[in-house]
């Protein structure tokens, strides 16, 4: 009979114990579904905690602003996810890989006909090679200009859901990280008004100043180039297309451009069709792209009409 007992309770213990194993399996197949607006708040949100910690673990910028430049990724693709799901989608048949950011920004001032300003495309390209250079090579940073690009990006990302989605991101924010922007948006604006008062007491113009590509503010003065908001420093160069000054991380290669031959396991460059400076600024690549195909236009009638063989 204590035998039988013993065995019974036995049983209603496996019991339980396999009905409390049967929940916590359930509770673990549940599945977590965000949507693309869901998904940038929640990069957001990750961005503005991680710039919360930056001054115990400096590392932390480097998430901050990965994890914003994705906010702004994912909240492109949901407004064009709005005009039409396959939108988001690099090829909108095979619907394999979403389009990149700046694919995006094509397909939204084209297709939606929302443009962005040159300030804005700028900012935005700049904070993509800052992203891609974190994630797949080696990097360098100061805190305070890193806080000031984050700072920078969260602006836009805002400004983007005000305009586009009738949200104001700060909103969607806990409390505490809201607390964080307001307050370090407080401090920016005073080292502005430090700022001024120096160009204002030495008589800096402001043809005589850049807008930063760190801060975005008409503070990096040329000469000294270097910026009195965020004490960012690059050197300037002269575009080889327009002559005009550009900021040197601005300039892109174009040597994918040229023609070269393979000897063995070397390419030699055999045509740099007069772009010996291998690089230029964003503007110029569009005129840049169309005059070397004119010229290879040029150069394979030229050889065919001459009798050289194929180009």
């Amino acid at each position: 009979m204590i035998e039988s007992f013993f065995g019974f309770k036995q049983k209603i213990n496996s019991f339980y114990a396999l009905h409390i194993l049967k929940e916590l399996m359930n509770n673990d197949l549940e599945k977590i579904k965000l949507n693309l607006y869901d998904n940038a708040i929640c990069f957001a949100n990750e961005a503005v905690s991680c710039a919360t910690r930056a001054n115990e673990n400096k590392q932390k910028w480097k998430f901050a602003i990965i994890n914003i430049v994705q906010t702004i990724e994912l909240s492109f693709k949901e407004l064009l996810f709005r005009e039409h799901f396959t939108l988001i989608y690099y090829d909108i048949i095979n619907r394999d890989n979403t389009v990149s950011l700046s694919d995006s920004i094509k397909r939204i001032e084209s297709i939606l006909n929302i443009k962005f300003s040159d300030k804005e495309k700028l900012n935005i390209s700049r904070a993509q090679k800052l992203r891609n250079k974190m994630i797949h090579n080696e990097f360098e940073f100061h805190p305070k200009q890193a806080q000031m690009h984050f700072i920078n990006m969260f602006s836009l990302a805002n400004f983007f859901f005000i305009k586009n989605f009738q949200c104001n991101l700060l909103d969607q924010l806990d409390s505490p990280l809201r607390d964080y922007i307001v307050e370090t948006k407080e401090m920016i604006n005073k080292l502005i008004e430090g700022a001024k008062t120096y160009f204002n007491e030495n008589n800096i113009s402001i043809t005589e100043r850049f807008v930063c590509p760190i801060c975005s503010n008409s503070s990096f003065v040329t000469e000294e180039q270097k910026c009195y908001v965020c004490s960012h420093e690059e050197e300037l160069i002269e575009c080889q297309s327009c002559k005009e000054l550009c900021f040197e991380g601005d300039l892109e290669d174009i040597s994918r451009l040229f023609e070269y031959s393979n000897e063995g396991r070397q390419y030699k460059l055999e045509n740099d069709f007069g772009y010996s400076d291998s690089v230029a600024c964003l503007d110029c690549i569009p005129h840049i792209e169309e005059d070397i195909e004119k010229q290879r236009d040029d150069l394979a009638y030229y050889t065919e009409v001459n009798g050289l063989g194929k180009y």
